[in-house]
């Protein structure tokens, strides 16, 4: 065995040794595995991302609240775009794409958290000539945005934990 070979199991045994796992690979505590998600649009980007993430770590999103370990109340999903700049002929040059998110948290124990509100901007350059293109990357910034969104609310879960 080389020293590198070496060198990489030895910080794979150190790294398994301490804990670590990649972002996504934890399981969700036994008791924090079913969760019920009270939305105003159950398919918003946000909703769908976030019950994704939930699936990935081991959890099942219930249909009944009285079935859950944890409850996810989305008081406000909302996402859109403004025009940043213009060019001398008055036409958008950049946007940004935005994503607000209002939510509290309870858990086995009773309310985890007051509302809390996280808001994530992306801004993207615009041309005109490339109209369809654009389109697809401010869908593709809406949907990153919602996914960036959902691990956060993972991690408040996660902290529910003892």
């Amino acid at each position: 065995m080389g020293i590198r070979s070496a060198s990489i199991a030895l910080l794979a045994a150190g790294l398994a040794g301490c804990g670590f796992q990649l972002e996504g690979a934890a399981q969700l505590e036994p008791r924090l595995q079913r969760i019920y998600i009270q939305a105003a649009d159950p398919y918003s980007p946000f909703v769908r991302a976030f019950e994704q993430r939930v699936r990935q770590r081991g959890g099942t999103v219930v249909q009944n609240q009285d079935q859950a370990d944890v409850v996810l109340r989305v008081l406000g999903d909302d996402t859109g775009q403004r025009v940043l700049s213009v060019s001398a002929r008055n036409l958008p040059r950049e946007y940004e794409v935005f994503y607000v998110l209002r939510f509290s948290v309870r858990g086995p124990a009773g309310p985890v958290s007051e509302v809390l509100t996280l808001d994530l901007i992306r801004i993207y350059a615009f041309d005109e000539t490339q109209v369809l293109g654009k389109r697809n990357e401010e869908v593709t910034l809406r949907q990153s945005l919602a996914e960036d969104l959902a691990r956060q609310v993972m991690r408040r879960i996660d902290s529910i934990a003892p």
